[in-house]
């Protein structure tokens, strides 16, 4: 597989310290940029991180933006009609992106940045969803689906397929810059895999009591499986689905016989639902997370939004130990 290839070269590079390429400052100017668009914002700074100079990115759902509620643009196809490369998540994450793709008459390559991810699916009813192991949710009917969690960028290590699969698309349309691209990937991998170790040694001094958390949207089971975190949410996999009454009260029970410590709310989220139930709760108001797309002001990149969400929920799981 061309991905685990990649990814051997990049350990091999980044062991001997191989990084970019320099003096190309002429290579630079005279060479046409692959123009490259992403699906969302996360995608739009991870092909940027690896295609550097050689890359013009344009993102459809831009930084504080929500995915689930996209709706495209003329601006947005006439990026993706001139675009050589369409960068996309999947797993149902991009409902839309068929019907864009077709309208823009789109001939470049398009690939799917979630491609060999260990993915996670959850059960679903029809109206909520509940989780396998890590998250927790709401239903008890027996007529129920299997729904693939799109959420994968959550997790620093899947993330790093992200990468190679980025990598693997800009190699094969420009070839020429192969080394440089594969520089940019070694540089970013070895920042994931330090945040990645900086991020363990935090959660393993969290007790299991600890480790309990309520969000509105059900965006965070990637993370929580990475470490050890139990998660419930108000709602299903979409920010645009309702909360009922019923799976509000649940949630609100279940804090309080469990002593979960901490609620969030989401950037891009409505917060009064959280709010609510914080209130009926008592439980300690962890700050806002950021879940489906970057902020411009908390966390303008991919690595920034992982490290202020990892700090957020540790400052609020340690300050309501009770």
């Amino acid at each position: 597989m061309i991905y685990k290839w990649a990814v051997g070269v990049l350990c091999i590079m980044a062991s001997f310290g191989v990084y970019s390429e320099v003096g190309q400052n002429v290579d630079f100017i005279n060479a046409p940029k692959l123009k490259v668009v992403t699906s969302f914002s996360v995608l739009a700074d991870l092909a940027q991180k690896i295609g550097g100079q050689y890359v013009e990115v344009n993102t459809l759902v831009d930084w504080d933006e929500d995915a689930h509620v996209f709706h495209p643009s003329p601006k947005d196809i006439k990026y993706l009609s001139r675009a050589d490369l369409l960068l996309i998540n999947g797993l149902g994450f991009e409902g839309w992106i068929e019907r864009l793709v077709s309208s823009s008459k789109f001939k470049g390559q398009l690939v799917t940045t979630t491609s060999g991810v260990d993915v996670i699916t959850h059960e679903e009813d029809g109206s909520h969803e509940h989780d396998h192991g890590h998250g927790h949710g709401h239903g008890h009917d027996n007529d129920q689906t299997l729904a693939t969690d799109p959420h994968a960028w959550q997790s620093l290590s899947a993330v790093k397929v992200y990468v190679g699969n980025i990598l693997n698309a800009l190699i094969e349309l420009d070839s020429k810059h192969e080394k440089y691209y594969l520089g940019n990937a070694a540089q970013y991998l070895e920042k994931l895999d330090a945040l990645a170790i900086e991020t363990k040694t935090k959660m393993a001094k969290l007790s299991d009591a600890q480790r309990n958390i309520v969000i509105p949207h059900n965006a965070f089971a990637y993370l929580a499986r990475d470490y050890d975190l139990h998660v419930y949410s108000l709602k299903g996999l979409s920010s645009e689905a309702e909360a009922s009454a019923a799976q509000i009260a649940q949630v609100i029970r279940k804090i309080k016989a469990e002593n979960i410590q901490a609620v969030f709310s989401e950037t891009t989220a409505d917060k009064r639902l959280i709010k609510l139930v914080q209130q009926e709760t008592d439980a300690l108001m962890g700050g806002a997370l950021i879940s489906g797309a970057l902020s411009r002001n908390l966390a303008p990149t991919y690595l920034d939004m992982m490290r202020y969400n990892i700090d957020t929920i540790i400052t609020a799981l340690s300050e309501g130990k009770r």
